[in-house]
């Protein structure tokens, strides 16, 4: 999701275990309060609109909005710049495994995973 500043924001929606993980790669190295704070309006319309989706398109399937947590996750990486937010994010859904990033991404590796995804 593009952010009013101009960047790209990941949040994955773990149905299973009921958790909203945020992915903010501008943002990296605020603290969990901020970093909560500054998502919880957008999580709570996306969870809003997700529940209502289901509600009308799966029958049987029930889900509540406050049954889900969210998990901000710092300190992945160097705060990115909004123009390198998309490949963070990118980086991110093949590298997170629902509960962890199994491999870290520096700005010097950012050139080749760019060129790597461009080819």
């Amino acid at each position: 999701m593009k952010g009013g500043s101009g960047y790209h924001v990941l949040y994955i929606f773990d149905m299973m275990k009921k958790i909203v993980h945020v992915m903010d790669p501008k943002r990296a190295h605020y603290n969990v309060v901020e970093l909560e704070r500054k998502h919880t309006g957008c999580i709570d319309r996306l969870l809003f609109a997700l529940c209502k989706c289901i509600e009308t398109f799966f029958n049987g399937w029930h889900v509540r909005e406050d049954e889900f947590t969210r998990k901000v996750h710092r300190m992945m990486h160097e705060p990115s710049s909004s123009n390198d937010s998309t490949f963070y994010n990118i980086h991110c859904m093949w590298w997170f495994d629902g509960e962890y990033m199994q491999k870290e991404i520096w700005q010097d590796q950012l050139t080749p995973f760019r060129q790597q995804l461009m080819r």
